[in-house]
């Protein structure tokens, strides 16, 4: 996929509908407009929630590898549940798949760090 090409990926830390919801077709002038009118103010919610958690601003220029580093770090099972408690997404483990996979390749470069290795 597009996040997973060579070299380093440079994405824009946002709270407003970013490139993955642009084709989206419940995407309107104001944003999300999926379930009510409502909607969006639901998915910005969420984002706060996932920056706090992941400890990322919006308007940060950050490589994709960095976001997964800090996913893998921060997003445990717990703060995982709490962020995504609300998403239709979350049923569907894709996410759960991903942040896992975080997850696993954190505690490798961390093992490879601490071993005096850099990764």
């Amino acid at each position: 996929g597009l996040l997973q090409e060579k070299g380093p990926m440079i994405v824009t830390v946002k709270i407003d509908p970013d490139d993955i919801c642009q084709s989206c077709p419940h995407l309107g002038p104001k944003g999300c407009r999926q379930r009510d009118e409502a909607s969006e103010s639901r998915v910005r919610e969420r984002d706060q929630r996932a920056l706090r958690t992941l400890r990322l601003s919006p308007g940060e220029h950050l490589t994709w590898d960095h976001v997964m580093r800090q996913t893998g770090l921060h997003l445990d099972n717990e703060s995982f549940e709490e962020v995504c408690r609300d998403c239709q997404w979350l049923p569907l483990g894709y996410c759960r798949e991903s942040v896992e996979a975080a997850r696993a390749a954190s505690n490798t470069e961390l093992a490879i760090t601490k071993g005096g290795t850099t990764p």
